[in-house]
């Protein structure tokens, strides 16, 4: 049973603008914005992400983050922090 749509992340290392939404804009067709399923997010450096609009969450340099199924869908990630090198692949 399929329970995904698709994938995306980024296509090289990227670095942070402090605040910049990180999950795309929905297409225009769409009815809703993407609900991330599963995510990985690695870090070069010590940075905060905030998730669906809550409270900064710290995590260390090369520490990285990931969601699986199991978790809350993510609508929102932003790091908190310029010049945070980073690559992201998510499953919605």
């Amino acid at each position: 049973m399929q329970e995904g749509n698709g994938y995306f992340g980024s296509s090289a290392l990227e670095t942070s603008v402090a605040n910049a939404e990180l999950i795309p804009t929905k297409p225009a067709d769409w009815t809703q914005g993407y609900s991330v399923k599963k995510l990985s997010f690695m870090n070069n450096s010590d940075c905060t992400l905030i998730i669906n609009g809550g409270d900064p969450i710290f995590i260390r340099g090369y520490q990285g983050f990931s969601t699986d199924y199991n978790d809350k869908y993510i609508t929102s990630l932003k790091i908190g922090e310029n010049g945070v090198v980073y690559n992201i692949v998510c499953a919605y």
